[in-house]
């Protein structure tokens, strides 16, 4: 009895190293599935994949610790003789075991000279031995999976992106497109990659002779912008209306330039036959060729104001009241353009191309 009591010493500890790496086989295996689990969810972007990752690997760790217990590392009791054995008994465990049952006299004195020298050895030592292996390649496998699982978290928290991201950086890029309609052209460029949240290259539309700018499609009516902030896709278009053409001023009365019961224009000097006013010069400001003592022209027929009255440049017909209606653009024209030949000597954040730009623009209206 008592050198079974000694036999169970040896086999606790061996019981012990045997769960030992039955537990190490396990978590080995378990990070292994939490790992695998974690970056297949991380790349299809599976929110829930991040809890079941570690559901997994924790039951991938408790079933392949139970199985290689069980399966591989439980010892038997041979396996214990010859494990104590291996400490200088020289085989005195196998025999007392195979002489168990055996009452003889041989059978008692070697068990009982086994006993005196496993007593003397003591269960002491005998020591866990875990292989170096095994140790690695669980290790290795709890940095993978705790690693992934850690990158999966950030990704959902948005600290990092997340793999579509990563291998798709082009979405991150915009498209800003300026497009002119009929009566005008962009000065800049016109079809720009912008990063999200960038600000765009700065642009201008510029009208045809003929034309004038009258906006943009999304409501900004300056003709230069710099667009900034980009957080989407946009395409832009330049608008512009045409000038309405000259008219002959002749007719009944109804034409371009309002006439008189004869059909000339009022601002437009006629033949004199001695008896009318004097006119007060044509629609392009020239001489008047009528005669006669009207009460604004001299005998030649110029206007009294030097040729800048009413029918200076036609600026009276209809087509070129192109402000509000009312208003000829070249009464004001000066005040604006030395405006913005201010802004563009005082602005620092445009560069000189863009500075060249608008003042060839402001150039063009001239």
């Amino acid at each position: 009895m008592e050198n079974m009591n000694l036999f169970k010493k040896y086999q606790s500890k061996m019981i012990t190293e045997a769960a030992i790496k039955a537990a190490v086989c396990g978590l080995a295996a378990g990070f292994a599935v939490n790992f695998v689990t974690a970056f297949i969810s991380w790349l299809c972007d599976f929110s829930a994949g991040l809890w079941l990752s570690i559901g997994l690997g924790l039951g991938a760790a408790v079933i392949c610790a139970v199985v290689m217990y069980f399966v591989k590392f439980r010892p038997t009791a041979q396996e214990v003789a010859r494990r104590v054995d291996a400490l200088g008994l020289q085989e005195r465990m196998v025999t007392m075991l195979e002489f168990a049952e055996d009452d003889s006299y041989i059978a008692r004195r070697q068990r009982e000279d086994a006993a005196a020298h496993a007593a003397t050895t003591g269960a002491g030592l005998l020591k866990i031995h875990v292989s170096k292996a095994l140790v690695g390649v669980a290790c290795a496998s709890a940095v993978c999976g705790v690693a992934m699982t850690t990158l999966h978290g950030l990704t959902l928290g948005g600290v990092i992106p997340g793999f579509g991201d990563i291998v798709n950086p082009g979405e991150e890029f915009l498209t800003v497109q300026y497009v002119a309609e009929e009566g005008g052209f962009i000065d800049g460029n016109e079809n720009q990659l912008i990063l999200y949240g960038e600000t765009a290259e700065s642009v201008m539309a510029v009208a045809d002779d003929g034309y004038v700018f009258i906006g943009w499609d999304d409501g900004v009516d300056e003709p230069f912008r710099e667009d900034p902030d980009i957080t989407d896709h946009y395409l832009i278009t330049a608008l512009f209306e045409k000038i309405e053409g000259e008219g002959n001023g002749g007719g009944d009365g109804e034409g371009d330039v309002p006439g008189e019961g004869n059909g000339e224009p009022t601002d437009k000097p006629g033949e004199d036959n001695g008896n009318g006013d004097g006119g007060e010069g044509n629609e392009n400001g020239s001489d008047g060729n009528g005669g006669g003592e009207g009460e604004g022209g001299s005998e030649n027929g110029e206007p009294s104001d030097g040729g800048q009255g009413p029918g200076a440049g036609g600026q009276y017909k209809p087509g070129n009241q192109v402000i509000d209606g009312e208003t000829y653009y070249r009464d004001i024209f000066e005040q604006y353009y030395q405006q913005g030949m201010e802004y563009i000597t005082g602005n620092n954040d445009l560069t000189p191309e863009e500075k060249e730009a608008i003042e060839k623009f402001l150039n063009g209206l001239k």
